[in-house]
């Protein structure tokens, strides 16, 4: 399955698809070492986009992107919003499936119910993707 189809799969209605998601964000291997004016415009449109979909979530495969995005939304006073890799979105998620589903799912018998609280915050987050490959 695609990295943006798990995190449709695990967002569910709370996917927000980022306007220009498969719009670089700037940090393409070395490119904002040769290239910092452009790379800092890149990563500005990218956060951009970000603000305005009012998301707190951002998933991506790619590490450079994870930093680029980071940084650029803390000089804007957005440190709050969250950038991590696909791979830990579905860990992250997987720790919080519903008792019923972690049970069925388990290897073993000795899951432990997830707190209300905890799944209804993850239930909650609006996700978005960002550059993730088709």
């Amino acid at each position: 399955m695609p990295p943006r189809q798990w995190v449709q799969a695990v967002a569910g209605p709370h996917y927000v698809e980022l306007n220009e998601a498969d719009i670089c964000s700037g940090s393409a291997g070395s490119y904002n070492l040769k290239e910092p004016e452009m790379a800092a415009r890149l990563q500005l449109r990218k956060t951009t986009h970000i603000r305005q979909s009012k998301a707190f979530l951002v998933i991506t495969t790619n590490p450079g992107c994870i930093l680029q995005i980071q940084s650029e939304l803390k000089k804007e006073g957005l440190g709050s919003v969250r950038v991590m890799h696909l791979a830990d979105y579905l860990k992250m998620a997987l720790r919080h499936l519903p008792s019923e589903m972690a049970r069925r799912y388990a290897f073993t018998k000795a899951s432990k119910p997830v707190h209300r609280q905890r799944q209804e915050q993850v239930d909650n987050l609006p996700v978005l993707a960002c550059r993730l490959p088709e």
